[in-house]
């Protein structure tokens, strides 16, 4: 029974133009194309796809060749998956001739007497690259194609990098070379999983997440909960800048900085376990990459308030719309040139194969252990803010929010209880106030760029828009004062709290 190991990214067709150029120039001219056909069994209920086995029949070359996977196990794109081959005389199936005798026994088990029959099939024309990397020897493999369930279609456009030999590093390693800079779908699921998907009449679209934890259990090890966190956090990082790249909805701009941000809070928590220097390279690409999507993020949020409070001229809406899409065009170029793609890349890597424990020592640390430690720090810069809240300007504001937001994110990860949920529900009301009173401040240097015969209009709206929005701001203020001394007295365990 042989071990794949393969991470899948679907391309746009620009994409697939570049990487078989520069495939093509790391290992020479690819091989001449495939045609592959593939028909995949299961029984009418998929009693094998919920046990997570495939089944299918595959031309390749002259002949058949019947494969059983089973034990997918898989973080984003990466699959993970034991298969068996074996070579069948015609396009039916045959699990007699399964030769693993142990998985064939429990392919008949889980069918319990039920016929696996054409579920879907596919259709890919595949060119082959073998390329050696540093720590590895790599198959390249662009697809293009369809999969068919009945009259349903649904397009193939992906890359697959298998490991033929050496460390799971190498996949990684030269995805990042390939992929850093480009447009791709890392988070795709198997074609096996979108067929059967498929054949249940559903089309797989990936969807915004901000990536929450489970929170850990008191006196688990911390391995096991930043495990656990990354394993969430890395695939919800890269499914949301895809979206980014590919659709204007703004939710993936938020929820991607959401996500980014609990990453941040989860090294934050995790940081005595994680080797030397690993950190704070992962911390500071997070917080760059966020830094380069806020732009669009206030855009986003600023636009769709000043377009429902005021009665604004088709013209203006058209111009601000315009202004937004062309934000969204530079934001997409600067994180392109950030190579975000090959930062989601480390953090699938890092959830899927490891790589980022430090010191043997720290590693028996608990949850509890790190979580005070990190509560601590965070909870003393908070006290600084908060106690002089009703005096911060503007910036020491919204540096309180940004504690306070990691402060909440690190308690989703900790072990939970009555005395922190309500501190926690504290903290979001007082995120509130704070994140009007931020949009106060960034709503008053919002200028956007309009022809000079909307200039007029736009500075009339605005007035009254920031006029509105003041009179609110001192109630907001006194409510957020309120607000931190609830949070303040609801956090007795957190770190000793010195006196104001």
């Amino acid at each position: 029974m042989g071990l794949e190991l393969e991470l899948k990214a679907g391309l746009g067709a620009t994409e697939a133009a570049s990487l078989s150029g520069e495939l093509d120039a790391r290992a020479g001219r690819h091989q001449p194309a495939e045609n592959l056909r593939a028909i995949y069994f299961d029984s009418e209920d998929e009693r094998l796809g919920r046990a997570g086995i495939a089944l299918r029949i595959r031309a390749e070359g002259k002949g058949l060749v019947q494969t059983a996977k089973i034990g997918r196990s898989t973080v984003g794109g990466f699959h993970q998956v034991r298969e068996v081959e074996a070579v069948v005389p015609r396009w039916q199936l045959d699990l007699q001739a399964v030769p693993d005798a142990a998985l064939r026994a429990d392919i008949l088990e889980k069918l319990g007497g039920q016929e696996a029959t054409p579920r879907f099939q596919t259709r890919i024309q595949r060119q082959r690259w073998v390329v050696r990397h540093d720590h590895g020897i790599v198959e390249a493999a662009l697809d293009e194609g369809e999969i068919r369930a009945g009259a349903a279609v649904m397009p193939v456009h992906e890359l697959e990098l298998e490991l033929l030999e050496g460390s799971p590093e190498s996949v990684f390693e030269l995805a990042a070379d390939l992929l850093g800079s480009e447009i791709v779908q890392l988070t795709l699921p198997s074609k096996a999983a979108r067929g059967q998907m498929l054949a249940n009449g559903k089309t797989w679209q990936p969807a915004v997440s901000g990536g929450k934890p489970s929170p850990a259990v008191s006196g688990e090890p911390g391995v096991e909960s930043w495990g656990r966190a990354l394993e969430k956090l890395a695939p919800a990082i890269a499914g949301n800048l895809f979206l980014l790249f590919r659709e204007p909805d703004p939710e993936g701009p938020h929820q991607l900085r959401v996500a980014l941000r609990r990453l941040r809070s989860a090294i934050h928590l995790h940081k005595p376990l994680l080797r030397p220097g690993l950190a704070l390279a992962l911390s500071t690409s997070a917080r760059d990459i966020g830094r380069l999507v806020a732009p669009l993020r206030d855009c986003d949020v600023l636009t769709e308030a000043f377009a429902r409070r005021d009665a604004l001229s088709p013209d203006l809406l058209e111009s601000l719309a315009g202004h937004r899409q062309q934000l969204r065009e530079e934001v997409i170029r600067s994180l392109r040139d950030a190579r975000a793609t090959g930062f989601a890349i480390r953090l699938l890597g890092l959830a899927s194969i490891g790589g980022w424990k430090g010191q043997a020592e720290a590693q028996h640390l608990t949850i509890d252990q790190l979580s005070e430690i990190a509560f601590a720090k965070l909870w003393k810069k908070a006290l600084r803010l908060g106690d002089s809240l009703s005096a911060l300007a503007d910036e020491e504001r919204h540096e309180l929010r940004k504690y306070l937001k990691k402060i909440r994110y690190l308690m989703e990860i900790s072990p939970s209880s009555v005395d922190r949920k309500n501190f926690a529900a504290r903290i979001k009301k007082l995120q509130e106030e704070l994140g009007f009173l931020n949009d106060v401040a960034v709503f008053g240097d919002w200028n956007p760029p309009v022809p000079p015969e909307q200039a007029s209009e736009l500075a009339s709206a605005r007035k009254l828009y920031v006029k509105a929005m003041t009179e609110r701001s001192d109630l907001a203020l006194g409510r957020a004062c309120r607000h931190w001394r609830d949070v303040r007295g609801s956090a007795p365990n957190l770190a000793a709290q010195p006196q104001p």
